[in-house]
């Protein structure tokens, strides 16, 4: 069976996202084929666009767990490089540790639907 269905694209420098409605999101078993003149494209449970994850089930875990790592990353290049220095004053540590970890943890967070999981 064919059937035509609305795709959009996200275009954002080399990074491109195909969004379709729930119907190709959602796919029931067995999965439907999704071809554009001729090229049949790959089915995935989630994938990286801009910076963040998005799951084909609507799961914030990953892009979470992602923003988590990535601000734990920042922190511990902080923590040799200016963190443990005794020279440095504490504003000053503040005034990096803002925009260097708190970006990299909260980065898209205002789009997010939070449960009492992703609190703790």
């Amino acid at each position: 069976m064919t059937t035509e269905r609305l795709i959009l694209d996200a275009l954002f420098a080399d990074d491109c996202a195909l969004m379709a409605y729930p119907e190709a999101f959602f796919q029931p078993t067995p999965l439907p084929t999704i071809t554009i003149e001729g090229t049949e494209l790959r089915t995935v449970e989630h994938f990286k666009y801009l910076g963040s994850f998005i799951s084909s089930d609507g799961s914030l875990d990953k892009k979470i767990s992602t923003r988590i790592r990535k601000a734990s990353q920042s922190i511990g290049r902080l923590r040799t490089r200016v963190m443990n220095h005794r020279i440095i004053k504490k504003s000053t540590k503040i005034k990096v540790y803002k925009p260097v970890v708190l970006t990299s943890l909260l980065y898209g967070c205002e789009t997010w639907t939070l449960y009492r999981k992703h609190l703790k």
